[in-house]
C-alpha cells in the first residue's frame, strides 16, 4: 500500500511536506527589487523533451546565444564572480588569489625566480626534489613552484613542502617527466609563487556570491518548455541562494596536530608495476582544502561533518543547497545537463576501468589535490597539457590526467564521490510496483546528522527508485531524466545520456520503510560514464565508507545581505 507523504511520520512528529519550499524562501530571502520578465538580470536555459532526449535554448539576458555556444564571462554575472581565496579560520578572507594563476596573490604578482640546476622526480616516491644555484628558503613552504624552459611553454607546477640547503623539496606530482624540458634534460628556470596553498595561511576556497534561482515550466507554440534560471536581483518564485565558500579542492586530512597529510600511502612496485604495502592515514583533526596532498577518503559523512566544523565556526562539510547553488550555475553556463562535455570528462576512464583501478591503489584517490592551481578562477581540462599530463598507471599503461576545474573548484566531478550533508533520504512503503523514497533537506549546518530530526523538511518531489517487474526487483540505477525544482530525479522511466546524461545509483531492493540513505555525487575514476556534475549517489546508509568516497568543505560567509 502507498503511503502518502503527508502521514509520513519520523518517531512521533509528522513531517509535513507543505513546509518546504515555504520555509526555505522564508530563512533565505534578502531584501531587493523583485526582477521582472525581460530584466537583465534574468538569464538561464530551458529545456523540452522531444521523446527522445532535450533540446535546449537559453533563455533571458542569455538568448542570444545558442546552447552550444560559449558566453562571454560579462554576460555571466555570478559565475564570474566566483573567486578563488584564502580564508581564515575566523570565516574571513585572507587574501584573495590572482584570477589567472592561483599560485600569485591577487594584485601581487611577486614571484621568487630560482635558477635549477637538477630535478628528481620518480614515480616511487612520494616527494620530489628540486635543487637550486643558491640556498632554499624555508619561507617558501606552502608555496608553488612553476618549473619553465627558457621559452615558458613547457611548465610545471608542484608545491614546495621543505627547505633545506640548496634544496626544495615538493609534493610529487607523480606526472611523468616532470620538470623535464623537451629534451629531458631538467628546465632551467623556477617560479616561485607567493601565496600559501598549504593552510598556513588559511584554507584555499571558492568564494560564491549570493543569487536567486527558479525553476518555472511554460508552453509555447514550440512545446512544454522547463525553466532554470538564476539572477543577482530577486526573482518571482525564485529562491535565494547566500554568499558561501566552496572548498577549491577535496578535502584532506591532517595529523593530530593539524598539519595535513595523505589520505593514503604505500609503496610503487617499479615490478608489478601497481602500489603495494598500502594503508589509510589515522583520521586527524580537521579536514583542510589544501594542495599537495591525497584527499581523505575510506571515512564516514559523520566523520567528515565533524572534522570540518572543527576548523571554526563558519565552517562545516558541503550542504545539500551548496551543491545545488553550484549545479544551478554550471547548468546555466553549460548551456545543458551535458557539463562534461562543456568542460571535460575530469579524472574517469581509468586504464582497465574498475579491475584496473583496482589493481593499480584499490580505488583510492589517483591524484593528489592542486592539478587546477595554474588556472585560477577559470574552467579548465588538464587533459589539455597533451603529455604533460602524462602519469603511470597499472600493468604499463599510461593515463592522461583529466583533472578539470569549474570556475576554480577542482575536481567537482570524476576521482571520487563527495558526500552531502543536510540531505537524507527515507523510503517508504512501494506505491505498487514501484520503490519511492522522499528527500530530507536542511540548510541549517548545526542540523546536519544522519538522521531526520527536527527543521528537517521533505521535498515535494518523491523519487522512484525501482520497479518490480512482477517477478523481482528490477534494478533501478540508470541515466535520469525529469530533474526536480532540486536536480533530483524524479520518474522512474529509464532514459539516455540525450537527457540529464549521468546516472542514479540507488538500491535495486526497496529496503524496510523509514530506511535512510546518504547522497552523494561526483563519480568514478574508471567511466566517464559514472561520473558528472548531476550524478546522484543515494545507495549507502550512515554506516558506509569506502576507498572512493570523501568530503569536501564549506564556510559560510559572515557577513552579508
Amino acid at each position: 500500500m502507498a503511503v502518502s507523504p503527508a502521514s509520513l511520520f519520523w518517531g512521533n512528529k509528522m513531517l509535513n511536506p507543505m513546509l518546504t519550499l515555504n520555509r526555505l524562501n522564508k530563512l533565505r530571502l534578502c531584501k531587493g527589487v523583485i526582477a521582472g520578465e525581460g530584466d537583465a538580470n534574468i538569464h538561464g536555459v530551458r529545456f523540452s523533451d522531444t521523446g527522445s532526449g532535450y533540446v535546449y535554448e537559453r533563455t533571458g539576458s542569455l538568448s542570444g546565444y545558442s546552447a552550444d555556444a560559449p558566453v562571454p564571462d560579462a554576460m555571466l554575472p555570478i559565475n564570474s564572480g566566483m573567486k578563488r581565496c584564502i580564508l581564515g579560520l575566523d570565516g574571513e578572507v585572507v587574501y584573495y588569489l590572482d584570477p589567472d594563476n592561483s599560485m600569485f596573490k591577487e594584485g601581487s604578482y611577486s614571484p621568487t625566480i630560482v635558477n635549477v640546476l637538477d630535478v628528481y622526480a620518480p614515480h616511487n616516491e612520494d616527494n620530489a626534489t628540486v635543487s637550486i644555484d643558491g640556498i632554499a628558503d624555508p619561507a617558501h613552504i606552502g608555496c608553488m613552484i612553476r618549473l619553465q624552459d627558457g621559452s615558458g611553454v613547457r611548465q610545471h607546477y608542484a608545491l614546495i613542502i621543505g627547505a633545506g640547503g640548496d634544496t626544495y623539496i615538493l609534493s610529487n606530482p607523480l606526472l611523468i617527466d616532470w620538470g623535464l624540458d623537451d629534451k629531458g634534460k631538467p628546465c632551467t628556470i623556477g617560479v616561485i609563487g607567493d601565496a600559501k596553498l598549504d593552510g598556513s595561511d588559511g584554507q584555499f576556497m571558492v568564494e560564491v556570491p549570493a543569487f536567486y534561482y527558479r525553476k518555472r515550466i511554460k508552453a509555447d507554440k514550440s512545446g512544454i518548455w522547463e525553466y532554470r534560471e538564476v539572477s543577482l536581483k530577486p526573482m518571482s518564485g525564485a529562491t535565494y541562494s547566500p554568499p558561501f565558500y566552496y572548498s577549491a579542492v577535496e578535502g584532506v586530512n591532517t595529523d593530530a596536530f593539524g598539519i595535513p597529510v595523505d589520505g593514503w600511502s604505500g609503496k610503487w612496485s617499479d615490478k608489478n608495476e601497481v602500489w603495494e604495502n598500502m594503508s589509510y592515514s589515522p583520521l586527524g583533526s580537521f579536514m583542510m582544502s589544501v594542495v599537495g596532498f591525497y584527499p581523505l577518503t575510506n571515512v564516514y559523512r559523520s566523520e567528515v561533518r565533524t572534522k570540518c566544523a572543527a576548523l571554526g565556526d563558519s565552517y562545516h562539510q558541503q550542504g545539500f543547497f551548496n551543491n545545488l547553488a553550484i549545479q544551478y550555475l554550471m547548468l546555466v553556463e553549460a548551456g545543458s545537463f551535458q557539463t562534461q562535455a562543456r568542460y571535460g570528462k575530469g579524472v574517469t576512464d581509468w586504464p582497465g576501468g574498475g579491475t584496473g583501478w583496482s589493481a593499480y591503489n584499490g580505488y583510492r584517490p589517483v591524484r593528489r589535490s592542486g592539478d587546477t592551481v595554474r588556472s585560477g578562477n577559470h574552467s579548465w581540462d588538464m587533459s589539455t597539457l597533451g603529455s604533460l599530463a602524462r602519469m603511470k598507471a597499472q600493468g604499463g599503461n599510461i593515463y592522461t590526467v583529466q583533472s578539470v576545474s569549474f570556475r576554480g573548484i577542482e575536481n567537482p566531478w570524476g576521482h571520487l564521490f563527495m558526500f552531502v550533508d543536510g540531505y537524507n533520504l527515507m523510503y517508504a512503503e512501494p506505491d505498487g510496483n514501484l520503490g519511492v523514497a522522499y528527500s530530507y533537506v536542511t540548510d541549517d549546518p548545526n542540523l546536519f546528522s544522519d538522521a531526520i530530526l527536527t527543521g528537517y523538511v521533505m521535498l515535494p518531489d518523491r523519487m522512484e527508485t525501482s520497479e518490480h517487474d512482477g517477478t523481482e526487483w528490477v534494478s533501478g540505477n540508470r541515466y535520469w531524466r525529469k530533474p526536480s525544482r532540486h536536480m533530483l530525479p524524479t520518474i522512474k522511466t529509464p532514459s539516455s545520456t540525450a537527457y540529464v546524461g549521468d546516472n542514479l545509483y540507488v538500491d535495486t531492493v526497496p529496503p524496510n520503510p523509514e530506511t535512510l540513505r546518504l547522497l552523494a555525487v561526483g563519480g568514478y575514476s574508471y567511466s566517464g560514464a559514472l561520473a558528472g556534475a548531476f550524478y546522484v549517489s543515494v545507495n549507502n546508509g550512515s554506516g558506509s565508507r569506502n576507498a572512493h568516497y570523501g568530503g569536501r568543505l564549506c564556510a559560510k560567509k559572515n557577513k552579508w545581505c
